[in-house]
């Protein structure tokens, strides 16, 4: 058997939780290095191979939110018809934030929603009025990112614009895992998208 899912929903724990049920009997398991389109095309080479052990294979493919629109067009042939005997499994947060012609070719399997990190209202507040000159460090950067992506997946239950918000803030933080000047990337994201518009 060959099928491709897309596990959305719950919280990042949550959908590596769902991976680990569908996988229970330990199947022969491939991930990517990262989420560049030549990483995709290197898993797709290899999940065209026979499997190393057991009767079928695995390609997991966690928070694929973050890979490229070009990434993400190079997997649908494979999506579409994966080789024979191979599960493919794709996570997300929520359908919105991939191509649709990434979901239409796999089954969705929602869960139950879960934030991916607490906030309470007095702190997304706070967080908004967060002035990017004071952070000074990458991780401090990356932190105040990650923050800003829940935010904007709490806003998203209300205001479908979002969207094109979490799509950005996602570049943004792939910027500054790539080693890419802090303050340049926050004043691009803030040119990008004015802090006004979450909420």
């Amino acid at each position: 058997m060959s099928i491709s899912v897309l596990i959305v929903g719950a919280n990042k724990k949550g959908r590596e939780e769902e991976i680990i049920k569908k996988l229970a009997d330990k199947p022969y398991t491939i991930k990517p290095q990262g989420d560049t389109i030549d990483d995709i095309r290197e898993l797709q080479k290899q999940i065209h191979r026979r499997p190393a052990f057991g009767n079928y294979k695995a390609a997991v493919i966690p928070e694929a939110q973050n890979l490229s629109p070009e990434a993400q067009n190079s997997l649908l042939k494979t999506l579409e018809e994966p080789p024979e005997d191979t599960i493919i499994i794709l996570t997300s947060p929520t359908t919105d934030l991939l191509l649709s012609t990434i979901v239409s070719r796999c089954q969705v399997i929602s869960l139950l929603p879960a934030p991916e990190i607490e906030l309470s209202p007095d702190q997304i507040i706070k967080l908004k009025k967060t002035d990017f000159k004071n952070i000074a460090t990458r991780e401090e950067a990356l932190d105040f990112v990650e923050k800003l992506i829940f935010v904007a997946h709490h806003d998203l239950l209300k205001d479908k614009t979002q969207t094109s918000h979490i799509r950005k803030l996602i570049q943004a933080r792939h910027y500054l895992k790539s080693n890419t000047n802090i303050k340049l990337t926050l004043e691009s994201l803030t040119n990008l998208m004015p802090w006004h518009e979450f909420g």
